[in-house]
């Protein structure tokens, strides 16, 4: 499922931006077989969506980095996203 783009008090581990949905929802469904707390996040940016695939709501940023190195150690590239950062 799609998550709306709010901003929570948590932190994430971004794995993937992506304008096509199936791009996202391919990703998520690999992720999936490896990790929980997967999900989707539609950001409009310039009004353009953009379908961001993350994982996680971690209640601190060592908790996300924990997480990110993990993924990053099967071979996904991360960005971990804050409360201050946008969706």
């Amino acid at each position: 499922s799609i998550v709306p783009a709010q901003g929570g008090m948590y932190y994430s581990v971004q794995v993937g931006s992506f304008i096509a949905e199936s791009n996202a929802q391919a990703l998520k469904a690999e992720l999936e077989q490896r990790v929980v707390g997967v999900h989707l996040v539609k950001a409009l940016i310039g009004g353009e969506a953009y379908y961001r695939v993350r994982v996680g709501q971690f209640a601190s940023r060592a908790e996300a980095q924990r997480a990110a190195e993990r993924l990053a150690s099967l071979g996904y590239r991360v960005l971990i996203m804050g409360p201050e950062d946008r969706p």
